[in-house]
């Protein structure tokens, strides 16, 4: 069995192991890459590092022992009158981290690490030994207008949980949250760590255009790193277990486990990939692709045909109508329905991706308005709302 303090034999002399009794965590190969660029590194340099895997190969758990590492860390350098660490641990909704993330740190105490829940479950502090080792705050961004719960927050660690919609399972988590979270990864004498943790991304995603954008940049002061665990390596890691244990009791408990995961995997897979192969491809087995939202109704797009070469004038005195189509990218159309033949006139569309309607009008819709000139102001009693020359909308 190894613990924590076996990831830190190739730093600098000094660091006293836990007691026997400390509660141990075996990480999978990849598990253990990712808590050692945690805990390593220079003691100034910011460190944004993302653990990737399919669904169930233990990233969460990598995560919380990472910080738990890094508090270890902490203490070998004799700054241990600074813990805890505070970390921003963020999902996209509050509904998500009840289901998935909160159950992970339940799991962890269950099995020896000393976890108490505070403030109706939005905090949770781990202790090491006779101390607090890291102190988790929990957001749900469940829109975008949450992001401003950072505004004068100071941490140690930001960690985004799940950062890539998965269709129905999931929103994601919005690139303002990792811009203005950034900036509260101050807490004096922590080594400043972002920590994303998620199943593969849509190849478009984000993430991936933020870590090679920073990687480009070149910024001695921030390091980007990224650790992708295979499919099944969970099991694998539990066969190795079983190979090397002690006693023959112990080695039939890890292929069990083996065994378990393996048909956990298998059946999850099989199931889903029935009806979402698309999602099975993600979540199981490991492929950075694009999610499906449904059938293709129109099979090829040519920009000549509904698009017009030029501007389309706006007739005064004709009603602009605001469309809207709801869901996880909701959408609105500004189109105005012109006399004699009834043809449209599509004046332009606005699109939001993991947003809700209110947040579409507002970082969307009325800046568009704006941008044209179009004024608008309630008539009373009418129950819609005008515009110069008469034009309506429809809200």
């Amino acid at each position: 069995m190894i613990d924590l303090t076996d990831l830190s034999l190739d730093l600098p002399p000094g660091f006293e192991r836990a007691p026997d009794t400390a509660p141990t965590f075996i990480p999978s190969p990849t598990g253990e890459d990712f808590i050692r660029a945690v805990m390593h590194g220079p003691a100034e340099e910011m460190r944004l590092i993302r653990l990737q895997s399919p669904r169930g190969e233990g990233k969460t758990t990598s995560a919380i022992w990472a910080c738990v590492a890094l508090a270890q860390r902490m203490e070998r350098d004799g700054k241990s009158g600074l813990l805890p660490i505070v970390c921003a641990v963020v999902r996209d909704t509050w509904k998500s981290l009840n289901r998935t993330t909160l159950p992970t740190f339940e799991e962890a105490s269950r099995k020896g690490l000393p976890v108490e829940f505070r403030e109706s479950r939005t905090e949770a502090i781990i202790r090491w030994g006779d101390r607090e080792a890291v102190h988790c705050h929990f957001f749900g961004m469940d829109n975008r207008q949450d992001a401003d719960k950072f505004q004068g927050f100071t941490s140690g660690i930001l960690w985004l949980e799940e950062v890539a919609p998965a269709a129905d399972l999931s929103t994601g988590i919005p690139a303002e949250v990792l811009g203005i979270g950034a900036s509260s990864v101050r807490q004096p004498g922590v080594p400043p760590r972002i920590l994303i943790t998620l199943n593969p991304p849509d190849p478009a995603h984000w993430v991936l255009k933020i870590e090679g954008h920073l990687q480009e940049l070149g910024l001695p002061e921030i390091k980007v790193l990224a650790f992708i665990m295979p499919p099944g390596e969970k099991a694998r890691h539990f066969r190795q277990l079983a190979a090397d244990a002690g006693t023959a009791q112990e080695q039939e408990d890890w292929l069990q486990a083996a065994e378990a995961f393996e048909a956990y995997r298998t059946r999850s897979e099989a199931i889903l990939a029935a009806f979402r192969p698309d999602l099975a491809a993600r979540l199981f087995g490991g492929e950075v692709r694009g999610i499906t939202l449904g059938e293709r109704v129109v099979p090829a797009f040519s920009r000549a045909l509904p698009v017009a070469p030029g501007p389309l004038p706006i007739y005064p005195g004709l009603k602009i109508v605001r469309g809207y189509d709801f869901g996880l990218s909701p959408s609105c159309v500004f189109l105005q329905i012109l006399p004699g033949n009834g043809g449209l006139n599509v004046l332009g569309s606005v699109c939001g991706v993991n947003m809700g309607l209110s947040q579409l009008i507002l970082y969307h819709v009325l800046p568009f308005q704006e941008r044209y000139g179009i004024k608008v102001a309630r008539r009373a009693g009418t129950g819609y709302t005008g515009s110069r020359g008469g034009f309506e909308f429809g809200w």
